[in-house]
């Protein structure tokens, strides 16, 4: 096998197949942070688009059999914690059973994520209610319950179209799981939700050298200036409301211009300047990164 590790890390670098082949070919802690979308095991069929021009030329089997490649695949894994999980997975959903078979994929590509992973290094998990559970499990086998940060709760109050069929409570959003590798030694920076027009509109005022600012009336009585440009807005919470939904059409542009938005907020947040990023992604979401990231070198696979 040809290494091309050292291709890898000197620039930015599109991987097109197997994430799992990639990832073994990095060296032990490369990277400071990865952004996983990957399958949701949904039992269905997809296209995406590709590229800068959208054309639709990829196509994603998220449908899984037990078969003699993952039972071998399953007795490979070491002894410990994860495969101690995974038979958990078995006994509760199947031995053989399509969601075993997605565990066993998942739980390998899981484990390299951490070895590749430096000591600071995050990881967030994009999943649905298909199997977030399980995927908890795994992600707390392979990086630690103590290295859990957040469950992400990513909004989409979109009711209408097929979804809004369903005799149920209509499910209105996705999972983000953010991990760390090293309780402690990672780095946050907190992320501000932007101004609206109404709160900038109370900056009615404009000073001498063209700032706008308000009055703003204190509890004792008094009054203080503040500058429009040292409100940063409200902090950003678990719950994710203000991104468009992710349940558009695949076909060009919608579902891949938010899932970097996406990806683009868990960097600015868990990622610095001249650090390494990588992203996997199945390909409902192929078009892997952010056009624009001339501070951030990044890596991408766009089939799990």
């Amino acid at each position: 096998m040809v290494n091309r590790s050292l291709d890898y890390l000197a620039g930015n670098a599109l991987v097109c197949g197997d994430n799992y082949v990639a990832l073994r070919e990095l060296p032990d802690e490369c990277i400071d942070l990865i952004y996983l979308d990957p399958p949701f095991n949904s039992n269905q069929f997809y296209v995406a688009a590709f590229g800068d021009k959208g054309i639709v030329n990829q196509q994603l089997r998220d449908i899984w059999r037990w078969t003699v490649e993952t039972q071998n695949a399953f007795d490979a894994l070491p002894h410990g914690q994860l495969r101690d999980s995974l038979r958990g997975v078995r006994l509760q959903a199947g031995e053989k059973s399509p969601m075993a078979a997605y565990a066993v994929f998942m739980a390998r590509r899981l484990a390299e994520m951490r070895r590749v992973l430096k000591p600071a290094g995050s990881i967030y998990l994009h999943c649905d209610p298909h199997a977030n559970a399980y995927l908890r499990v795994l992600m707390d086998a392979v990086f630690g319950s103590a290295n859990f940060r957040r469950e992400l709760v990513w909004s989409n109050e979109d009711q209408s179209g097929f979804k809004s069929q369903a005799n149920n409570w209509i499910r209105g959003h996705d999972i983000i799981f953010y991990y760390v590798k090293s309780a402690g030694l990672q780095k946050f920076t907190k992320q501000y939700k932007a101004l609206d027009a109404l709160t900038i509109r109370r900056y009615d005022k404009v000073d001498s050298d063209g700032r706008r600012y308000k009055i703003y009336n204190n509890r004792d009585g008094t009054q203080r200036i503040v500058y429009l440009k040292e409100d940063r807005g409200a902090a950003m919470s678990s719950v994710w409301n203000d991104l468009p939904s992710f349940r558009r059409s695949i076909i060009p542009g919608s579902t891949s211009v938010t899932r970097r938005k996406s990806r683009s907020r868990c960097w600015s947040a868990s990622s610095r300047r001249r650090r390494i990023r990588a992203t996997s992604c199945s390909t409902r979401s192929a078009d892997a990164e952010p056009r624009r990231t001339p501070q951030r070198r990044w890596g991408g696979s766009t089939s799990a």
